[in-house]
């Protein structure tokens, strides 16, 4: 990992100082410690008196909590005290929401009171911490208590290992990521494709030409104003009706407001958004703007008024995110029980599909303080959780222990790599689930279920969309068995922990400068040229210097 330069003291009193520290402590009359749970094994842990671990825990509006439990004293506090003889004493829960926990962690780098465990997604942070001596080294530790599926973590992750490693030694556990999931997709909607009489398109010519239909014609059956390509206001930066996908067509990786820093067929670094290739599909989405097949009133169509746009039946097609059928194509399935189907992106003649995702490097992470007496009770604790939520146990143990925001609870865990399981739910929809327990078992009964019905839950239908979509294979099929595959997936060679300052200065302006262009060429109120103008600005204006910058950190990293 790249060490940066850290931030003073003083900075770091004023920021704290600056506003108000939110932080729930623990009460005295706490419920003691029950063990209600039924899943005890045989105790790891040594006879006697409990370890003993803190950690600090990020609350939020989406933590659920039942009988009774609260983040002090809940159903994994009791299962890990019934099963490894460890007591979890939560000294500090913030809301991540506000500034709260940001503050209690800046804090944590003033006074030096690093909790055993604590979750941050700071890389910065993390960074200054284990420079400062606040953090352990555990590897030796995780070396000796992980279980061996744990320790295949880091064959099967490296990059995200990577983003707790200093000088080849770990001071935390990496949340773990399946960045393929990032990619864009095209989603169309299913009964308006049918209207259309056609495949889903391979290429962007059979792209535009459905959009076309889908415009031109009455697929709703009610002369209703429609249009075939939903674009949402921010044509970068968000992820529903965003021009990535559709940049991925014509060779492009792009992804968000940030783009996608990744080398090109010369070896060099160089960015998504100033590719000749996007002025190809500018000039593309500037005629299908002219033509009336994209909404004129795309520059105010935010995720609200693009999310109605779905329910209302006006638009056709959009490119997304795997999570489509979570949200927003849910909104059509809800009132009017129509559903969009995620395909590959269509390719542009002349092009290779480039699909841009996101560096594993420098994630969110479990950092572990260096006055941890128990270091290896958190080990012992992972491989639980691993047991419990993640493994192919019975299925009460994932509905009870990671379900309905229940993991959140857990002092240290595992973000479930959806990837782990893909196989097994994919077999499972051959062989009827023969050989599938645990929350692969779980998530196969949803997509399984949606696909005849007899479940129509946001659950089931989100996964469905994810896990099956009948005769096609969903998102997470795509992602894997046919993105994957072709070597489609880019990965951004710009990580949360090797941004130049320069970017860190400038990237807001040079979004802001790329939306105003872009917006502006699509509507015709600039020429295409002005696609040019703007590369060199962007390279002026801290562009260049950020690429110049990041080779030579890369290049120190070697990487």
């Amino acid at each position: 990992m790249k060490k940066l330069n850290k931030k003073t003291i003083f900075t770091l009193l004023a920021l704290v100082l600056l506003a108000t520290l939110m932080t729930a402590c623990r009460g005295d009359n706490v419920q003691e410690t029950t063990t209600g749970d039924t899943t005890a094994t045989a105790t790891q842990g040594e006879a006697g008196a409990p370890r003993r671990i803190t950690t600090g825990l990020q609350s939020s509006a989406v933590q659920q909590f039942f009988d009774g439990d609260t983040f002090y004293e809940n159903r994994w506090t009791r299962l890990i005290m019934d099963r490894l003889n460890v007591e979890v004493d939560v000294v500090f829960t913030a809301d991540t929401a506000t500034e709260a926990f940001m503050n209690q962690m800046n804090m944590m780098l003033i006074t030096g009171d690093v909790p055993d465990v604590v979750r941050h997604g700071d890389a910065n942070w993390l960074v200054q911490a284990q420079a400062a001596g606040l953090l352990m080294d555990i590897t030796d530790v995780f070396e000796r208590y992980a279980r061996p599926e744990i320790l295949a973590f880091r064959d099967m992750y490296p990059a995200s290992f990577e983003g707790v490693t200093f000088n080849g030694r770990m001071y935390g556990f990496p949340f773990l990521n399946d960045n393929f999931h990032q990619g864009s997709y095209l989603w169309i909607r299913d009964d308006w494709l049918e209207y259309a009489g056609r495949p889903a398109p391979t290429t962007i010519e059979e792209m535009v030409e459905l959009a076309r239909i889908f415009t031109n014609g009455d697929p709703n059956g009610d002369g209703s104003t429609t249009f075939g390509l939903a674009l949402h206001q921010d044509l970068v930066l968000g992820n529903v009706g965003t021009l990535v996908g559709l940049f991925a067509g014509y060779g492009v990786p792009a992804r968000g407001a940030g783009g996608i820093f990744f080398r090109g067929s010369d070896g060099n670094i160089t960015f998504s958004h100033i590719q000749p290739e996007v002025r190809e599909a500018l000039a593309l989405v500037r005629d299908m703007y002219a033509e009336g097949l994209i909404n004129p009133e795309f520059v105010t169509t935010d995720m609200d008024t693009i999310t109605a746009g779905f329910a209302t039946g006006r638009y056709g097609m959009a490119y997304h995110m795997n999570w489509g059928t979570w949200h927003p194509f849910n909104s059509a399935w809800n009132s009017m029980e129509v559903l969009f189907r995620p395909y590959p992106n269509p390719v542009a003649a002349g092009h290779q599909l480039r699909v841009g995702v996101e560096s594993n490097v420098g994630g969110e992470f479990f950092a572990i303080g260096a006055n941890a007496q128990h270091p290896e009770a958190l080990i012992e604790i992972l491989n639980l959780y691993y047991e419990v939520a993640v493994g192919f146990e019975d299925e009460y143990y994932f509905m009870r222990y990671w379900d309905n925001e229940q993991m959140r609870l857990a002092p240290i865990w595992i973000g479930i790599p959806t990837e782990l399981h893909a196989p097994h739910i994919f077999q499972a929809f051959e062989d009827g689930g023969a050989n599938i327990a645990g929350v692969a078992r779980r998530t196969w009964q949803w997509a399984e279920a949606f696909g005849n019905r007899t479940d129509v839950s946001p659950s089931a239908l989100g996964t469905w969309g994810q896990m099956h979509v009948e005769g096609q294979g969903g998102s997470m099929a795509i992602a894997l068995n046919i993105y994957r595959p072709q070597g489609a997936l880019i990965e951004n060679v710009m990580s949360a922990v090797d941004r130049p300052d320069v970017w860190i200065q400038n990237s807001s302006i040079l979004q802001t400068m790329l939306e105003t262009t872009f917006t502006d060429i699509i509507r015709g109120t600039q020429p295409l040229e002005a696609f040019d103008t703007f590369v060199d600005n962007w390279l002026l204006n801290g562009g260049q210097q950020t690429i110049d910058e990041l080779e030579v950190i890369l290049a120190a990293a070697g990487r």
